[in-house]
């Protein structure tokens, strides 16, 4: 079930108890709609609370298989531009390095812009990846509906549309040493999606030809 989903649940929740109290308070004599809609409020906010607990019990256990160390997420510079375009917290983060690139990967939180043109939501929740490049390279990104932004001959490489339109890879953004994707979610980050995020940011790196082996000369083509 899906967060937005959940929340429909908990407005429903909150209707039938509003509902409840207002009989109860009519009936002074009959208190049993009260105790019946405490009881609904418990068990649908109890429910939630677990759920939540489980998804983030999950998430810890995957992180601990995948040898991924937990960081304190304000203990490090972040690379989207941030204020005033909007803001962002970060909720856990963990790293690892992966073929010789040290990787973040965290759970956001954003309002507004914040991630400047890469999410179309201005508000919302999802899973970031950030990937230490061996390098400072030129700014570029890409943007939803394949709006390269920079003037980096990388961008031209047709490996990097098709996987796009194939949805193999997310938007991105490289600043200085470092590329970041989003991938908004309703739902609570698992395991898989934290997966399938860290696979697609270093399949960007990949196709970029940002890698330990890379060379400045220009990219790489992929057959």
């Amino acid at each position: 079930m899906t967060m937005r989903r959940r929340w429909w649940v908990l407005w429903f929740a909150l209707i039938y108890l509003s509902l409840l109290l207002v009989k109860a308070l009519t009936r002074r004599d009959d208190w049993s709609s009260a105790y019946a809609a405490v009881g609904l409020v418990a068990v649908a906010g109890g429910g939630y609370l677990l759920a939540r607990l489980r998804y983030r019990r999950h998430l810890r256990r995957w992180a601990a298989h995948r040898e991924w160390t937990p960081i304190d997420p304000d203990g490090r510079a972040w690379p989207w531009p941030g204020q005033p375009r909007g803001t962002v917290k970060v909720r856990r983060a963990w790293q690892r390095e992966t073929g010789g690139l040290l990787v973040t990967f965290a759970e956001v939180r954003w309002r507004g812009d914040a991630f400047d043109g890469m999410i179309l939501q201005p508000k919302g929740s999802g899973a970031l990846v950030v990937v230490r490049l061996p390098q400072p390279e030129p700014p570029m990104a890409l943007h939803h509906a394949f709006e390269p932004v920079g003037d980096s001959p990388r961008l031209e490489q047709p490996a990097l549309l098709e996987a796009y339109l194939a949805g193999d890879i997310p938007t991105w953004t490289v600043r200085g040493d470092e590329l970041y994707t989003v991938e908004a979610r309703d739902a609570w980050v698992s395991p898989e999606l934290a997966d399938q995020v860290v696979d697609g940011a270093l399949r960007v790196v990949r196709l970029l030809d940002l890698g330990p082996d890379t060379s400045s000369a220009g990219p790489r083509v992929e057959s």
